[in-house]
């Protein structure tokens, strides 16, 4: 097994006026995958959101719209950074050969190897594909075999979990690029380090939001402001939706309902 090669120090690399066009081109990238970080974040939050269960009929567009925008932005910008390949515009791929170009001669070697040892994108080729299939055809672009043609859309089709190991991907090149140490690929108020704070309401502010949401949820108040109806509507819930029924009762401050509390006085 080969020697795993040392990341270089910045200061060791650069010259001082070539540290700064680094410093500039790292964080415009970084600060690009930020925001795909934090909407993947957000779909996340979404995804485990009840809405099915919690709105009513008429209230149950808005989530598929903002789910498919938040879907768009995270793919336009995985492709734009992972998989462009033009050589005027900045990825991984330029930013690498700019950085290989600007080191010193001898740091060269060093850095080229580096690049070699932490760049691997063999596992993620065919997802990466996906990405540059429906920016081509579906985003950016209306394809007309795309349009009209389901089966086209469903090999189009990109799954969340793939979406997240691009993202994943982007996360270990940008801390591989970064000769400063490491960046989180998220704002802080997003990270598990921001919860449980003792004092402040530490939410992310999407999760404040769906808190909202389900607090005038008319269902999860429906024991309380119409019995009646309740005692009919609750029979048609599945086991699992009533854990999450009590879930999300809980969660807005109300108490959780006993379902088999006419079980328990008949007998």
């Amino acid at each position: 097994m080969l020697a795993a090669i040392m990341k270089p120090e910045l200061s060791l690399i650069f010259d001082e006026p070539t540290q700064t066009e680094y410093k500039k081109k790292f964080e415009a990238l970084w600060f690009e995958l930020v925001d795909a970080h934090s909407s993947m974040f957000v779909v996340e939050k979404l995804l485990e959101f009840p809405s099915e269960l919690l709105l009513p009929p008429h209230h149950k567009t808005f989530f598929p719209l903002l789910l498919k925008n938040f879907v768009n932005q995270i793919v336009l910008i995985i492709h734009k950074s992972l998989g462009d390949q033009r050589t005027d515009v900045l990825t991984f791929t330029t930013f690498k050969k700019w950085i290989c170009d600007k080191c010193r001669d001898s740091y060269t070697d060093q850095v080229r190897l580096y690049f070699e040892q932490v760049d691997d994108r063999t596992k993620i080729s065919t997802i990466l594909e996906k990405t540059r299939v429906l920016r081509h055809n579906l985003i950016a672009h209306f394809n007309i075999d795309y349009a009209i043609h389901r089966k086209k859309r469903e090999e189009a089709k990109i799954y969340f979990h793939e979406l997240r190991l691009l993202l994943d991907e982007t996360d270990k090149l940008m801390n591989a690029l970064c000769f400063e140490g490491g960046v989180s690929m998220l704002p802080p108020w997003y990270t598990k380090s921001n919860y449980h704070r003792s004092g402040v309401d530490s939410r992310a502010d999407i999760e404040c939001f769906l808190d909202a949401i389900a607090k005038d949820s008319a269902l999860l108040k429906m024991p309380e402001e119409q019995r009646n109806w309740w005692h009919i509507y609750k029979k048609e819930l599945t086991d699992e939706e009533k854990k999450v029924f009590n879930y999300w009762r809980r969660r807005v401050g109300l108490s959780e309902e006993i379902f088999d509390q006419e079980i328990n006085q008949a007998g």
